[in-house]
């Protein structure tokens, strides 16, 4: 592993390593997209110190923003997510072949990316649920 990826890896580490935003990422992950005035209340935490964290899950590429109107929508973003997701994985993931051998390791870890796989199917559904009651709601609308 090269220098650049290791400081990489360890800034990310370094962003998560603040409980508040890891909140926040729980947060958007449980209700979707939010904005910095619903996530202050939900944290009980001023709309500044909010947006200061999005703004540091944002330079990490975890977190999306998209400007609707006035407010700006924060959004996890589930690919980045799960990239993450594996790299703690690899990092965690003994190879020193311990008690288990080759095929134990490598099965354990394609498990694990099923699960990461699984966990993004599953915000993706969400988040195609959302835009599918959107359309339904603005061609009722329409009628």
């Amino acid at each position: 592993m090269d220098e650049k990826t290791t400081q990489q890896e360890a800034d990310i580490f370094k962003v998560l390593s603040v409980s508040s935003r890891l909140e926040i990422i729980a947060l958007l992950k449980q209700h979707g997209p939010m904005n910095v005035g619903d996530l202050a209340v939900a944290l009980d935490i001023s709309p500044s110190a909010v947006s200061q964290h999005l703004k540091v899950l944002r330079l990490a590429g975890l977190v999306r923003h998209e400007r609707r109107g006035y407010w700006v929508s924060y959004a996890v973003d589930p690919e980045a997510l799960g990239q993450c997701c594996q790299k703690v994985i690899n990092i965690c993931l003994c190879k020193c072949g311990g008690h288990k051998n080759r095929n134990d390791q490598v099965e354990e870890a394609v498990t694990d990316q099923m699960v990461i796989l699984r966990m993004q199917a599953e915000e993706l559904r969400r988040e195609l649920d959302k835009v599918q009651k959107q359309i339904e709601k603005l061609e009722q609308e329409k009628s």
